[in-house]
């Protein structure tokens, strides 16, 4: 297991936010553990107590660590490209301007 790339880390009051952009999701915990998820960040594989397996847990379910042949890159640019061609959703921009040099009978 490694951290994801698209990971940030920031506190906020007295809870230590885990934040990936790979789920759009994040995940909580109380300042007293932010020492002990740093160090599970940096060795996923040494997990001493139960504790530590439900903070691992909720890392791997929230996409912050990741398996070490998880290609991230390749799974945003995917993840764009579904967005990009969507075909449920339609969007229009119009801008009407008296600027025009095209001299359209409808406008």
């Amino acid at each position: 297991m490694k951290i994801s790339k698209y990971s940030y880390f920031f506190e906020i009051e007295d809870e230590y936010v885990c934040y990936s952009y790979l789920s759009n999701n994040y995940v909580t915990f109380p300042i007293e553990v932010k020492e002990r998820v740093d160090k599970i960040i940096k060795c996923p594989d040494d997990i001493l107590i139960n504790a530590d397996a439900d903070i691992y847990k909720k890392l791997v379910e929230k996409k912050i660590l990741i398996s070490d042949n998880y290609d991230e890159y390749n799974y945003l640019m995917h993840m764009s490209r579904q967005l990009i061609y969507k075909k449920d959703f339609l969007a229009l921009t119009i801008l009407p301007t008296m600027s025009c040099n095209c001299r359209c009978p409808y406008c």
